[in-house]
């Protein structure tokens, strides 16, 4: 929270409003050495989803070189239900870390990230592809828009719907496992300490 800086649109600040979007950033790196998604030093909060001119589309949230940005009022509904595998919060922070681990500074870590990123594309690519040709499947469909949003939805299914992740995708479950190196059916505890 200290290292990112939060600007507020056509809302008043409020001082736990950065508390709770930093924590569903600690949420998704809690396992990770690299954990400060370095490549992004703001945090944009707006009040309510929000029109781009590019493209004239409804966002929820988005990441871009100008920062993280979110609809506190969907961020808020991610965590009203913690079962519907729809969170904002944790939807836009897989962006910036999967956009922080390509483009930002490297090092040993963030090389590590990566290897384990592709692996677990590999593992994903297939589901992905069996979701295109509409066979049954647990993500939320917006994974089917490209492999990005495809990340992004395993990300929210992995912490709010971890069971049955568990039990229908059992080795996508486990490459995600690997990757953000804990397991939300083991609260609390690292898997890997070194590399990540």
């Amino acid at each position: 929270m200290q290292s990112k800086e939060f600007r507020f649109h056509s809302m008043v600040e409020e001082e736990y409003i950065p508390v709770l979007i930093s924590g569903a950033a600690v949420q998704l790196t809690f396992g990770l050495r690299n954990y400060l998604m370095d490549d992004f030093d703001v945090i944009h909060v707006m009040r309510k989803e929000y029109v781009l001119n590019i493209d004239k589309e409804t966002y929820y949230g988005h990441v871009s070189k100008n920062g993280i940005h979110t609809s506190w009022n969907r961020f808020l509904e991610g965590y009203s239900d913690y079962t519907d595998s729809v969170n904002v919060g944790l939807h836009e922070m897989a962006h910036a870390l999967q956009v922080d681990a390509y483009l930002g500074m490297e090092d040993h870590h963030d090389r590590t990230f990566k290897e384990r990123l592709q692996e677990f594309s590999e593992e994903g690519k297939p589901v992905f592809r069996a979701m295109h040709k509409g066979m049954s499947h647990l993500l939320d469909d917006y994974a089917m828009t490209n492999f990005d949003e495809f990340w992004a939805v395993s990300v929210e299914t992995f912490f709010e719907n971890p069971q049955e992740f568990k039990e229908k995708l059992p080795a996508l479950y486990e490459e995600m496992r690997q990757l953000l190196s804990q397991d939300p059916l083991e609260p609390g505890r690292v898997l890997n300490t070194t590399p990540g």
